[in-house]
């Protein structure tokens, strides 16, 4: 009884054992399948040419304390990637072509020690992956994803005391801070100082802009009434706006033969007097 106590024992062990360690020389196809490793808590699969991850409701992190997919072609990462990860200790994401992290990626792996993010493409890393246990963080040397993470590092509640943050450079790791004051620094000083100037600027030219276009439509609306004005003779033209009383002050016998008058030259002909007219034409009827 008790050696087969014993035997069941060893053969739990040895099932245990096998699942823990998952190392894989091929893997069929470039996307790989997590449901398949959901009982894995090492998890090896470097240089295995796999583009994408797929995640289902089936995929579980639970046991997961070590992954390691580097040297990949990753470029994005599944939203809910390691999600219940929580006793996750190691990850190894370097040389891949990552080009973003989920959002809340590593949130729930509260005993996370190691991330290594080198030799992929980002420019910002969430702040889910700082955790107080984190004892190991590498990146790329850059100026934008360097100023992202110690913009996390000086803003957050949380301490960091064994956290050791390195950039790589070459072929060598330089600690984050060094290389932001090396050369970081003298980068965003240009920018604070030339970024004001175009603002004030793009303000004084917005406004010299407005100023003029508001000065020609004035221009433009007096050159208009000024043609409005003037006939094609370029004489004055004046018009009787209300006939009606004018008619009125007229006595009986005169008519206005005239509804326009126009200022010219001086006329050399004389003008009789319309007495004068109608007593002639009276005389020519005899």
């Amino acid at each position: 009884m008790l050696a087969v106590f014993m035997l069941m024992i060893f053969l739990c062990t040895s099932v245990y054992t096998n699942e823990e360690n998952c190392q894989f020389d091929t893997i069929k196809g470039s996307k790989l399948i997590w449901s398949q490793f959901n009982n894995c808590s090492h998890v090896t699969l470097k240089n295995k040419n796999i583009s994408a991850i797929d995640t289902s409701k089936e995929s579980n992190y639970g046991k997961l304390k070590i992954l390691d997919i580097s040297n990949n072609s990753l470029r994005f990462l599944p939203e809910d990637f390691l999600s219940n990860a929580i006793i996750l200790q190691e990850v190894n994401l370097q040389a891949n072509l990552l080009e973003g992290l989920p959002k809340m990626f590593l949130i729930n792996s509260s005993s996370l020690q190691i991330l290594r993010l080198e030799h992929n493409r980002l420019s910002v890393i969430p702040p889910s992956v700082f955790h107080g246990t984190l004892v190991k963080l590498t990146v790329d040397c850059r100026c934008d994803l360097i100023s992202n993470i110690l913009m996390h590092l000086n803003t957050n509640d949380t301490e960091y005391p064994n956290l050791s943050a390195m950039c790589q450079m070459a072929s060598e790791l330089t600690n984050i801070k060094d290389f932001h004051v090396e050369y970081c620094g003298k980068q965003y000083l240009m920018l604070y100082i030339v970024l004001p100037i175009l603002v004030i600027a793009f303000i004084v030219g917005g406004t010299a802009l407005y100023l003029w276009k508001k000065k020609r439509s004035s221009t433009d609306l007096e050159n208009k009434d000024t043609s409005n004005k003037s006939p094609a003779h370029g004489q004055p033209r004046y018009m009787s706006r209300n006939m009606e009383g004018t008619e009125s002050t007229l006595s009986p016998g005169h008519r206005q033969d005239y509804e326009n008058v126009f200022i010219g030259h001086l006329q050399t002909t004389e003008i009789k007097p319309r007495n004068y007219i109608e007593n002639k034409h009276q005389a020519g009827n005899y």
